[in-house]
């Protein structure tokens, strides 16, 4: 029996308060991995941290894209994600050059 895939996308969610891109600078983006998985309606979510707005765009890109190949079989923590990430496009751009792992996001 085949195995169906796992597939990824990136949900932005913020920042959403004015007052906090006024302080921080507008090209921020953060939010969550979201991976649906077979007979799970609610599937994983895994938090992502404030990044710079253009490695989001790329990253959410990256993750689309695993879903047209056999790498969506495997079912990757977020860690795992973010160094395939890196190894293709360079380095993420975190806010406060924050290691994602954490879970956390200084606001």
């Amino acid at each position: 029996m085949d195995r169906e895939p796992y597939y990824y996308s990136l949900n932005w969610m913020g920042p959403v308060s004015k007052s906090w891109c006024e302080e921080h600078g507008y090209n921020w983006s953060m939010g969550r991995i979201d991976v649906s998985l077979p007979d799970d309606p609610y599937g994983i979510e895994y938090f992502v941290p404030a990044m710079e707005t253009e490695d989001w765009v790329k990253f959410s890109t990256f993750l689309r894209d695993l879903d047209t190949n056999v790498m969506s079989l495997i079912l990757y923590s977020k860690e795992e994600l973010f160094s395939m990430f890196e190894t293709i496009h360079g380095k993420i751009r975190w806010r406060h050059s924050q290691s994602p792992d954490n879970g956390t996001q200084r606001l």
